[in-house]
């Protein structure tokens, strides 16, 4: 992968930060840049990621777009988890015989 430059960087976190990627569905996302709105596929089917940006490398749009699928997915599977309260904990460990 390309080096991305600090301005991009900066760009990428303002992205996630503003809530501005919006999640397309199969893999593709809608990510603003400087330039007007691009979109990423994170290849989620097999292939190769891609940006239809005019950038010749790697751009940080695919890396934003990365970035806020990791962010989503780990935000749903903490959600998801049972929320266990301390008397669940100290009734199961009583059935245990602990």
């Amino acid at each position: 992968m390309s080096k991305v430059s600090v301005t991009d960087k900066g760009r990428m976190h303002y992205s996630l930060r503003g809530g501005e990627i919006e999640p397309l569905g199969r893999g593709l996302y809608s990510v603003p840049g400087s330039e007007g709105t691009y979109t990423v596929d994170l290849a989620v089917f097999g292939g190769q990621e891609s940006c239809n940006c005019p950038a010749r490398t790697s751009c940080y749009h695919l890396i934003a777009a990365t970035m806020y699928r990791a962010k989503t997915t780990a935000a749903r599977r903490r959600s998801s988890r049972p929320k266990v309260s301390p008397e669940d904990v100290e009734a199961k460990l009583a059935r245990m015989g602990a």
